[in-house]
């Protein structure tokens, strides 16, 4: 048995049918097209994308893009040919002139991998999980529930890509050591910093 990272696949529509629209999956392999089932369903009316038009599946820790389609994939504005791995922040677009989503990854933990399975929990540990679920603590028991803080990223389009941080506070600026770095000339090493406020 081998461990891999858990990773999130997150779509965030730019254009087309779909903008607004952000989707997340867990799913090693990521079906698009027009087809029912599609992950990433288009509606069937949008002709110029195809039933089966791409694939996006995990190749280890990477992601590679297929195209099935006869109007083709772009990322980053080229056509691909046939295939392409994926970067954090590529943009997708499906069919020339087509629906446009950022592709954006987040490891969120580990899973256990068994002949290229994943590993499902035994019927004696779900067994034992449910008894502690059920158990009654007795009484004049007072849970504590943890207050969970939210879960928030930053996403900035710079040119054709999305840079993205998965935590907050984050810098923005041309030093390397920035959570966000971008090379541009009119930009401090350590330029800006984005932090989230909680109402009290």
């Amino acid at each position: 048995m081998e461990r891999r990272p858990k990773i999130i696949v997150r779509m965030i529509h730019l254009e087309g049918p779909l903008k607004g629209r952000i989707q997340e999956y867990e799913e090693s392999s990521i079906p698009i097209g027009r087809y029912q089932h599609c992950l990433v369903r288009f509606p069937p009316e949008l002709s110029l994308i195809s039933r089966d038009h791409a694939l996006i599946t995990r190749d280890g820790n990477r992601f590679e893009l297929i195209d099935h389609s006869k109007n083709g994939v772009y990322v980053n504005g080229r056509k691909i040919e046939e295939r392409a791995f994926l970067k954090d922040g590529d943009i997708l677009t499906f069919a020339y002139g087509g629906p446009k989503a950022a592709f954006l990854t987040e490891v969120v933990g580990e899973e256990d991998i068994q002949n290229g399975e994943m590993v499902a929990a035994s019927g004696a540990n779900k067994e034992t999980a449910a008894q502690e679920v059920l158990s009654d603590p007795g009484p004049g028991y007072a849970e504590k529930v943890p207050i969970q803080k939210p879960s928030l990223s930053v996403v900035i389009k710079y040119g054709p890509t999305l840079k993205s941080s998965k935590t907050l506070p984050a810098t923005i600026g041309r030093g390397l050591q920035c959570d966000i770095a971008l090379d541009h000339p009119n930009l401090l090493d350590r330029h800006i910093q984005i932090c989230f406020a909680e109402e009290q």
